[in-house]
């Protein structure tokens, strides 16, 4: 908590949610820390997926689809397991990235997001919704 409370402290522009073991909600109860982001109007980009938007991060990839990232590995993998070298492997995933939005957070933190911002995302969620497996202290 002390690293988000210097950040803050630095009027930081947003914020980006990591893959770390402290955003994980099965080990810890990262609502204290989108909490204390909201409460100080710092937008959050969460990376693990759509549950953090659910649970109050204005955006973050969305995880509706995975079949082409999981088509797009599997095919690496056939033509190396085939005799292709992995070095000659064209490694550029032309998956769209799929983002999902949080509009209870943004009215929260004073974000009216744009017509365009709201035709792009793949999934809305209209209020904070934390994971039910989550670890509470």
């Amino acid at each position: 908590m002390k690293a988000l409370e210097a950040l803050v402290a630095k009027k930081i522009d947003a914020f980006y949610m990591p893959s770390l073991t402290c955003f994980e909600w099965k080990k810890y109860d990262a609502n204290k820390f989108l909490a204390y982001l909201r409460d100080n109007n710092v937008p959050t980009f969460a990376r693990q997926g759509s549950e953090d938007v659910k649970a109050g991060a204005l955006m973050g990839f969305s995880t509706v689809d995975y079949s082409q990232r999981g088509q797009f590995v599997a095919d690496k993998i056939i033509d190396i397991l085939k005799g292709g070298s992995p070095r000659k492997q064209k490694m550029v995933d032309e998956a769209p990235p799929k983002i999902a939005i949080n509009l209870q957070v943004a009215k929260q933190i004073g974000f009216d997001p744009s017509f365009e911002i709201l035709g792009a995302s793949d999934e809305i969620y209209n209020e904070i919704t934390l994971p039910e497996n989550r670890l509470v202290k």
